[in-house]
């Protein structure tokens, strides 16, 4: 939960910590964040109930940042929320797309789709990702994102090539995944994976989204990038 200024906004998202404070591989938004219930840890100020007060001005405006993370029991506790809000609240949910949302959370609302950022002519490489974060992280920290896109470049480039060579490459990758960074590496990594013709495209994206469920669930990362690479390899053999 977030901390906001004004009386009518509030915001949440996905706790980047577990309560024992390990950092979160599965990010999720849970009932507790929603509605109201009552157990050791819970938010004592959900914000179903805030959205109901009315307004101090004019409108009362709820964001969910994240809300792919939507556990579906939550997505449940708040649909009736979604359908009927009241008059004077205006709620926003940011995605990474529309088919990242569950199902009966989709179909409750209005998309409003963004392109990509456009920068003009500039030369920055995270301007061709058109990520409006990567692109204010990179800017900040030019040097080290230059030398992640390299990694993952040099990742892509081996992956063909012998079986060590593709072996050492990904241990590379697994280390920086599994450090702190500024930077979303998946993200990176699907950005420079969209240069793959459609059909292995498709099947890399979905390899990758198989390698992150599995570090959500707290799978070995060395075992988790190992296996991405052979899928990755076998792919590139098809296509």
């Amino acid at each position: 939960m977030q901390q906001n200024a004004h009386p009518d906004y509030r915001e949440i998202a996905p706790e980047a910590t577990t309560q024992s404070g390990r950092a979160s591989r599965r990010l999720q938004l849970r009932i507790g964040d929603l509605v109201p219930r009552q157990g050791l840890g819970e938010n004592p100020d959900p914000l179903g109930p805030w959205l109901m007060h009315r307004p101090s001005y004019r409108r009362r405006v709820g964001v969910i940042d994240q809300a792919e993370a939507l556990t579906e029991q939550a997505a449940n506790a708040f649909l009736k929320m979604l359908e009927e809000p009241p008059s004077y609240t205006t709620l926003i949910l940011i995605a990474e797309s529309e088919q990242a949302l569950l199902p009966t959370v989709a179909s409750r609302g209005t998309p409003v789709r963004f392109g990509p950022v456009y920068r003009g002519e500039s030369s920055h490489p995270a301007a061709r990702l058109g990520r409006i974060g990567d692109i204010i992280s990179a800017e900040a920290s030019q040097q080290d994102f230059v030398e992640l896109v390299a990694l993952i470049d040099d990742y892509l480039a081996a992956i063909p090539r012998g079986l060590d060579q593709a072996l050492l490459s990904a241990d590379a990758l697994e280390k920086r995944w599994s450090a702190e960074l500024d930077f979303d590496l998946p993200e990176l990594l699907r950005a420079r994976l969209s240069g793959w013709p459609a059909p292995a495209y498709c099947e890399a994206l979905a390899a990758l989204d198989r390698c992150e469920t599995a570090l959500a669930a707290y799978a070995s990362p060395g075992l988790a990038v190992q296996l991405l690479t052979l899928t990755l390899r076998e792919i590139v053999r098809h296509r």
